[in-house]
C-alpha cells in the first residue's frame, strides 16, 4: 500500500506537469480540454492517495538528488492527507469548469500551464521532507501564484494587486527562512521530521523567536489578520465569456 500511494503522488505530480504542457495547445479548444481532462487524472490520483494515506497510515519517502546542503527530501505522511484530498478534490472540481470558463487563446494556454505548475508546487509543499524542499516549493507556489492573479493584467487594479501579494510574500519567505536557519543551526539538521523532535531541546528563546517568525511569515500567505492587506476587500467585476479566455 505504501508503494501504491506513493506511485499515487507521482502519477498526480505527473499528469499536472503533462497537463500544463498541453495547456500550451489551449489555443484550439481541443487542446484547453486535453488539458484540462488530464489536470482532473491528476487531481483523481492526488485524492485518491490522500484517501489511502488517511486510511492506512502509512507513509514513505522520496529523494532527489544529494549536495553539501543534502538533496530534496519529500516525506508523504498521514498528516498531510486531508490536504492532499483537498487539493485532488479541487483540481478536479476546476478542470470540469474550465473547458465551459476558459476560450480557447494563447492566454488561456499560458494560464493553463502555470496553473498546473502551481498544483505541483502545492503538493510539493505537502509533502517535502526537509528544509530544501519546503522553501524550493513554498517560493515556487508563490511565484506562480503571482502570475495566476495577473491572468487579466489589463484590468483596474489587478496588477497593483498581484504586486502587494508578491511582495509580502516575499517578506514572509524571509521571515520563514530566518525561522528555518535558527532552527537548523540549534537542531543541527534540515530533516523536517528530526527539527520537530530535536526542538524541544531548544532554548525557550530562539524557539520564541523562531515561533513569532513563523507566525508572521506564514500570516503573510494565510491573509492572517493583520497581514490580509493584499487581499481583495472589493467584489470582482463579472466576466464575460468573451472576456474570459
Amino acid at each position: 500500500m505504501t508503494h501504491a500511494i506513493g506511485a499515487l503522488a507521482v502519477g498526480a505530480a505527473a499528469a499536472w506537469l503533462s497537463a500544463a504542457l498541453l495547456g500550451l495547445a489551449a489555443t484550439r479548444l481541443l487542446g484547453l480540454r486535453a488539458s484540462a481532462a488530464v489536470s482532473g487524472v491528476g487531481g483523481v490520483a492526488a485524492a485518491t492517495g490522500g484517501v489511502l494515506l488517511a486510511v492506512h497510515g502509512n507513509g514513505t519517502t522520496l529523494q532527489l538528488g544529494t549536495g553539501p546542503i543534502g538533496g530534496a527530501t519529500f516525506h508523504i505522511e498521514p498528516l498531510a492527507a486531508p490536504f492532499i484530498v483537498l487539493l485532488g478534490v479541487v483540481a478536479v472540481a476546476i478542470a470540469l469548469y474550465a473547458p465551459r470558463y476558459h476560450e480557447p487563446s494563447q492566454g488561456t494556454g499560458i494560464y493553463l500551464m502555470v496553473y498546473n505548475l502551481a498544483l505541483v508546487a502545492s503538493l510539493a509543499v505537502l509533502l517535502a521532507g526537509n528544509v530544501i524542499a519546503f522553501l524550493v516549493a513554498w517560493e515556487s507556489m508563490a511565484l506562480l501564484c503571482y502570475l495566476l492573479i495577473l491572468r487579466h493584467h489589463r484590468r483596474h487594479g489587478v496588477a497593483a494587486g498581484a504586486f502587494l501579494f508578491i511582495a509580502l510574500s516575499e517578506i514572509g519567505f524571509l521571515l520563514i527562512v530566518l525561522a528555518f536557519a535558527i532552527l537548523a543551526t540549534r537542531t543541527g539538521t534540515l530533516d523536517l521530521v528530526q527539527m520537530a523532535r530535536r526542538s524541544a531541546h531548544v532554548a525557550i528563546g530562539w524557539r520564541t523567536a523562531v515561533y513569532l517568525l513563523a507566525l508572521c511569515g506564514f500570516g503573510f500567505k494565510a491573509g492572517l489578520v493583520p497581514f490580509h492587506i493584499w487581499l481583495s476587500t472589493r467584489p470582482a467585476p463579472a466576466i464575460s465569456t468573451a472576456s474570459a479566455g
